[in-house]
């Protein structure tokens, strides 16, 4: 739709070819990484592109939206815990597929609402995510216990 070029990192082989083939990508706009990589090499990956876009529906803790949060990319769709505290306004609790594909348009086409949600992200995650605001909660959490 943008024209933008997109890279899928499809570790499901032949079946996520499959599907992937449904989208009909235009010849040359579609990179598929179908190889582990090394998280190094997967960070510089990430970091190349606007956005990162998933449409995992697994309620995990948030490995992908952390990545995107350590590369400082905005992340659109999951609905993991670090999607949900860090991009709220991206996440995809709560939405459709369709709502999830304006969002990554609007940001695709937008540089000033991407650099918000990017900013917005990095203020949240530095306040509860990041190391320093864990051992608080931490430090709080086992004063209780001692006082139980």
């Amino acid at each position: 739709v943008t024209g933008e070029p997109v890279t899928v990192v499809n570790l499901d082989g032949y079946k996520g070819r499959r599907l992937l083939d449904e989208l009909r990508f235009p010849k040359g706009k579609l990179r598929l990484i179908e190889k582990w990589k090394s998280y190094p090499d997967y960070l510089r990956d990430v970091a190349q592109h606007k956005i990162v876009l998933q449409l995992d529906r697994s309620h995990v803790p948030g490995q992908v939206a952390g990545d995107a949060l350590l590369c400082r990319v905005a992340c659109v769709g999951g609905d993991g815990a670090i999607e949900s505290i860090a991009f709220p306004k991206t996440c995809g609790e709560g939405r459709s597929i369709t709502e999830i594909a304006s969002t990554a348009l609007d940001l695709l086409k937008n540089l000033h609402l991407r650099a918000a949600i990017v900013a917005e992200s990095q203020a949240r995650a530095l306040e509860r995510l990041s190391f320093q605001a864990m051992r608080s909660q931490l430090a709080n959490f086992f004063a209780s216990l001692k006082q139980s």
